[in-house]
């Protein structure tokens, strides 16, 4: 395969991850209930909101790391 079509999909890929990872937070932050709220039940436990965030940051920094990575190995520095 040609560098410049490995390329192009490596950023594909990349853009289709970011959109994904967005749309994960924006659902994290939309359904987590205000600190004040509480539940409709006494049997249905409160998500603890730092965690429920940490959880779906992770995710995108280790994203970050596989891409850098696979952008090494695609595009490796050599010596002059």
């Amino acid at each position: 395969m040609s560098t410049g079509l490995l390329d192009a999909l490596f950023w594909v890929a990349v853009v289709g991850c970011a959109i994904s990872q967005l749309f994960i937070l924006r659902a994290v932050f939309r359904t987590l209930p205000p600190r004040s709220s509480s539940p409709d039940a006494p049997s249905v436990p409160v998500p603890n909101r730092p965690q429920e965030i940490a959880w779906a940051i992770l995710p995108a920094f280790l994203l970050v790391a596989v891409f850098l990575g696979a952008w090494r190995v695609m595009h490796p520095v050599t010596a002059p």
